[in-house]
């Protein structure tokens, strides 16, 4: 048996920021703003106004959202944990990528606070019905920006056990109890997560595939090349030993590789090509077997479990 930690680990981004907003209030709408005009016009909220301009506030959204495109990049949403899954031979990029953008996102903090009294000040000037008690202090201003991240194992319960010894006879059972429940909610969300992961892992093959023999296997250089990368890139994220394809794709990689420098939409290359689309359509009807998807997802959850 193999814990899922022994083929990655979940990452948390823990990203947060100052709005750059404060609420609107109903005295600034006037007097005519009534009960009856509310109710009318089915108005839930006052919305919001800009306290700096919305491009400094747009520098951390991006910020963040480069964040994010990093464990998207290299892993694959555990959602049940509101986390992504990295594969052990991605962790390394995934370190260095959000140390970057950690030290990016500082920087900005820093510009940002060195800046204020005077962006503060520029706004209020121009936009006279923003009060000044609207802004945080710059120690609060501070405090508002965090760019962290956890990396942790997946485990089925909370590993904490009581320690007070009158506490602990009427607390064993309910504790028992609770940690059961967890154990069989993370159980689930494991093994739905591993058939997603597979699932999806073949469906891109899948398309790929599909788009050499719609081509009849005549790729021009750039696509040739794209695919085997997209190749490389399935075989580093089929951390589960989906064996079969895996076999294939090594298969396939070896025949791209070889017709490299041909053209392969002409005519003295048709054989190639041929062997090519062939190749792929093996290889799709293969990941696209729902019966052997299942039969594989099946040997793989009975052989992981929640350490």
């Amino acid at each position: 048996m193999q814990s899922l930690y022994d083929f990655g680990v979940l990452y948390r981004l823990r990203i947060s920021k100052w709005s750059f907003r404060t609420n609107n209030t109903q005295n600034e709408f006037g007097e005519d703003v009534t009960q009856d005009f509310i109710l009318k016009h089915a108005i839930s909220s006052w919305g919001k106004k800009l306290l700096l301009p919305k491009s400094r506030s747009d520098l951390f959204i991006n910020n963040e959202q480069q964040a994010r495109n990093v464990v998207r990049k290299y892993g694959y949403p555990f959602e049940v944990a509101d986390a992504y899954f990295i594969p052990w031979d991605n962790v390394e990029n995934v370190e260095a990528e959000l140390k970057v953008l950690q030290e990016k996102f500082y920087k900005l903090v820093d510009e940002l606070i060195k800046d204020f009294p005077t962006l503060k000040e520029d706004w209020v000037l121009s936009h006279h019905e923003v009060p000044m008690n609207s802004y945080p202090s710059e120690s609060e201003l501070t405090s508002r920006f965090k760019f962290k991240w956890h990396a942790y194992k997946i485990q089925g319960g909370d590993k904490a056990i009581p320690t007070d010894i009158n506490e602990a006879l009427s607390e064993k059972e309910a504790y028992n109890l609770v940690r059961e429940n967890v154990q069989n909610e993370m159980s689930g969300a494991v093994n739905e997560f591993v058939n997603d992961y597979i699932g999806n892992f073949r469906d891109e093959v899948s398309k790929f595939c599909q788009y050499v023999v719609d081509h009849k296997g005549a790729l021009h250089g750039k696509s040739l090349n794209a695919i085997i990368d997209k190749i490389d890139k399935f075989r580093n994220m089929n951390i589960f030993g989906d064996d079969e394809v895996a076999s294939k794709l090594v298969g396939l990689k070896d025949q791209l590789k070889e017709a490299k420098g041909l053209n392969l939409k002409d005519d003295t290359s048709a054989s190639v090509a041929a062997a090519i689309a062939k190749s792929c359509k093996v290889l799709n009807d293969e990941v696209t077997d729902t019966v052997k998807k299942a039969e594989v997802t099946s040997k793989i959850n009975r052989r992981i479990i929640l350490d």
